[in-house]
């Protein structure tokens, strides 16, 4: 048994963090691409979250989507269950489920996340300025129509 919560956390963390990160990953890749997003994680909070950046807002707050997974441990250490969100909803998953949490991280991923936003970048990236998806699809109509498609 550890010999305080600190390191009964750790041992949960060390337990989970690669199945937690794989999920965040596989998720992040099939909904968001290849790149433009990041894992952050917390261990000292024992939660990771995947970040994509969707530009900086006139008013300088810098826009984002996210899901993150954060382990619910006992006394003793022992996962007891996924605490999944995108800020706005949260999905309990009660037990060390990890298919259970993958398919409720993908349930908020197929919901598209809200942009969350933030006074500072939460990880280092180049910045653009933010377009609403109608902006985007504009831009996109545009571009298809210069290039005969």
């Amino acid at each position: 048994m550890p010999r305080s919560w600190s390191e009964a956390r750790q041992r949960a963390v060390d337990e989970q963090r690669a199945v937690v990160e794989r999920t965040l990953q596989e998720m992040a890749a099939a909904f968001w691409g290849r790149g433009g997003w990041r894992l952050v994680a917390d261990p000292a909070r024992a939660a990771w979250r995947t970040y994509r950046y969707l530009g900086t807002a006139d008013d300088g707050n810098h826009l984002y989507q996210e899901v993150g997974v954060t382990l619910m441990i006992d006394e003793d250490g022992e996962t007891r269950g996924y605490l999944v969100d995108d800020r706005r909803r949260f999905l309990t998953v009660t037990g060390p489920d990890t298919y259970t949490l993958g398919r409720a991280v993908r349930e908020l991923h197929r919901e598209s996340p809200p942009p969350i936003p933030y006074p500072e970048p939460v990880y280092d990236h180049p910045r653009h300025p933010f377009a609403r998806p109608q902006e985007r699809r504009a831009l996109l109509n545009v571009l298809r129509s210069l290039l005969g498609r």
